[in-house]
C-alpha cells in the first residue's frame, strides 16, 4: 500500500487540494424510499477506504513521514481529505443503475426488497458489481435477510423506524414533557401523517404562489394522503 520517497518537498498553501463536501445520509431520505420493504441487509467492505487508487501524480499530496522515513500513500487513507467524499462517490457510481431501487449508499451498502424472493435476486445483483470491482465484504460486520436491521443509528423494519435502543441516553422527563408528548401523539398517529409513499403510483403537484413564499404539496393520487 506503501511506496518510499526518498525527499519530501512542500510549500506554503499546500498542494492546492480542492475540497468535495460530502453530506451526511439522512435516515428520513432513506426511509422514503423503503416503501414495503420487509427484509434488509446492510454491508461493510474488508478493506475500509484501501481498495480506491489515488490518482498518479497526486501521490505527494498524502505523504507521510516516520522515523523510517517518508511514505507516500498509493491508495487514500482514512485521514485523508476527501475521502469518505471520493469512497461514497465511488460506490454510488458503481451501484447507480440499482440507487433508489433496492440499493442506499452511505458509508454502508444497504439493501432492501418487499419479499425475500426479490431480495436474493437483488444481492445476486449486488454481488456481482462488488466481484466486478474486486471489492470485498466485511462478513462479521454484516446483517443478512433481517426483517430488522441497525443502520444509521436507527433500526428499521416494515413499516417502522425508531431511534436505536442501544444508544444510552439519560432523560428528564417532566410532566409538561407527557402533556406535549400526548399532543403530538394524537396529531400524528392517523393518516395522513403516516402514510408512505407508494413510487409505484402516480403522484400530483399542487403549486400555490405569492409575493414571498411557494407553497408545493405533492399527494400520492392512489393513497389519497398528503405527503409534504
Amino acid at each position: 500500500y506503501f511506496r518510499e520517497r526518498s525527499r519530501v518537498i512542500s510549500r506554503n498553501g499546500g498542494f492546492g487540494t480542492t475540497c468535495q463536501f460530502l453530506s451526511i445520509p439522512l435516515i428520513v431520505d432513506l426511509f422514503d424510499r423503503l416503501g414495503q420493504a420487509k427484509v434488509f441487509t446492510k454491508m461493510d467492505l474488508r478493506k475500509g477506504y484501501y481498495p480506491v487508487r489515488i490518482a498518479e501524480g497526486d501521490e505527494p499530496k498524502a505523504t507521510c513521514v516516520t522515523r523510517y522515513g517518508a511514505f507516500e500513500w498509493l491508495v487514500i487513507p482514512l485521514s485523508l481529505t476527501n475521502t469518505s467524499a471520493t469512497f461514497c462517490t465511488l460506490m454510488k457510481k458503481f451501484f447507480h443503475p440499482y440507487l433508489d431501487h433496492f440499493v442506499a449508499i452511505s458509508w454502508t451498502t444497504f439493501v432492501y426488497s418487499n419479499n425475500m424472493e426479490d431480495h436474493v435476486d437483488h444481492l445476486f445483483k449486488v454481488f456481482k458489481v462488488l466481484r466486478e470491482n474486486d471489492l470485498c465484504v466485511k462478513r462479521e460486520m454484516c446483517g443478512f435477510t433481517q426483517s430488522t436491521i441497525q443502520i444509521l443509528g436507527h433500526t428499521i423494519s416494515h413499516g417502522e423506524i425508531m431511534m436505536d435502543a442501544n444508544k444510552n441516553y439519560e432523560w428528564e422527563w417532566t410532566d409538561s414533557c407527557q402533556v406535549a408528548f400526548k399532543t403530538l401523539k394524537a396529531g400524528i398517529t392517523d393518516e395522513p401523517v403516516l402514510a408512505q409513499p407508494d413510487f409505484t403510483k402516480v403522484f400530483e403537484v399542487h403549486m400555490d404562489a405569492s409575493d414571498f413564499t411557494i407553497d408545493l404539496p405533492i399527494s400520492n393520487l392512489q393513497r389519497a394522503a398528503l405527503l409534504l
